[in-house]
């Protein structure tokens, strides 16, 4: 790839959704997902200014991630350990098979609009305090008025209904 910032800035920004996901799946904390997106972009900058050859984005950049998200675990002193490299490596190879799918992301987010729109508004405000918000299972129990495992029973089935929906919804699309 060649050096020009802009066009590669685009590329970057395109592919933007692909790789916050897979940040947030190593390191499972939106806020820290959000740093290693931004420092991943930094370091292209970087890589694009020394003239760095730069052949396959996606996977340069999940590189960048991966190591990010290493060294976030490494700093971490509530952690015990790091995650296994074998989970590392699922990661990258379950997001590597997606770019080289050309998989349509689209269908499955107006899937899932749809279906969450279909949920009660006490499920609604549960899924938007867990993943919205991102707060603990003890705090979202004391905001429901719930027990942490009444809480995360309920999660349980509305993620369920959740998938089970946009399967539906999801097979019907792809049968006209």
């Amino acid at each position: 790839m060649d050096g020009d910032l802009a066009l590669i800035s685009a590329r970057f920004l395109a592919g933007r959704e692909r790789l916050f996901a897979y940040a947030l799946a190593l390191v499972r904390t939106r806020a820290v997902a959000e740093d290693i997106f931004q420092d991943t972009y930094l370091a292209l900058v970087k890589a694009v200014e020394r003239g760095d050859a730069i052949a396959d984005l996606p996977a340069w950049c999940r590189g960048v991630a991966r190591n990010l998200a290493l060294r976030h675990w490494q700093e971490r002193e509530r952690v015990a350990r790091l995650p296994a490299a074998e989970l590392l490596d699922g990661i990258e190879r379950a997001f590597a098979e997606a770019d080289d799918e050309g998989e349509d992301d689209e269908a499955l987010l107006a899937a899932l609009a749809t279906c969450r729109g279909g949920l009660g508004a006490p499920a609604s405000a549960l899924l938007d305090l867990k993943y919205v918000h991102d707060l603990p299972m003890r705090t979202i129990a004391e905001r429901s008025g719930r027990s942490e495992r009444a809480v995360i029973t309920a999660l349980a089935l509305i993620r369920r209904r959740l998938m089970e929906c946009i399967a539906v919804r999801l097979a019907g699309s792809n049968h006209g």
